[in-house]
């Protein structure tokens, strides 16, 4: 990659690293930014640790796509995410009130929602239930996406989410 000048912040490594993956993403996190602020970037460090888990209980590379870390300096960045979406196999959707409050994170669910549908599958979204959500409780609460999600089985985190 070419010196890109003074006013760019990365030196040519940092952008290379920061704007390419190894392997294209297996799994997307979908999660509410707001969240991750809030709790010290442990979703973030989430997304590694699962990655790097399944990797060594696998053996193989199994790259998850964070918004965050995935898309590139001056990108389109709802693009990039639709094509991820289209791409990968798994959605991890991060299950918070602030996950159905976020309009990105509904649009995500959606339109893995439409992709698992073309698949004819039912089990490509697995859910990580990390803080309560009262929707997921009461059925008369719950919209077509809560009860999606509810009638999944999923992984509870909420007592672990501040050990990570």
């Amino acid at each position: 990659m070419k010196n890109l000048g003074r006013w760019c912040p990365f030196t040519n490594n940092q952008v290379t690293k920061r704007c390419n993956m190894n392997k294209p993403p297996i799994c997307f996190m979908s999660y509410a930014r707001s969240d991750d602020k809030h709790n010290y970037r442990q979703l973030t460090k989430l997304c590694k640790r699962l990655s790097g888990e399944v990797q060594v209980q696998t053996g193989k590379e199994f790259p998850i796509f964070q918004d965050r870390k995935d898309t590139y300096w001056g990108e389109h960045w709802k693009s990039r995410i639709e094509e991820s979406l289209d791409a990968v196999t798994f959605l991890v959707p991060i299950i918070t009130p602030s996950f159905f409050n976020s309009s990105a994170c509904c649009a995500e669910l959606e339109r893995f929602i439409d992709r698992e549908k073309r698949l004819g599958r039912n089990d490509l979204i697995l859910p990580v239930y990390y803080i309560n959500c009262s929707a997921l409780n009461d059925e008369e609460k719950q919209d077509r996406l809560t009860s999606l999600i509810a009638s999944r089985n999923g992984a509870d985190w909420r007592k672990l989410r501040n050990e990570l």
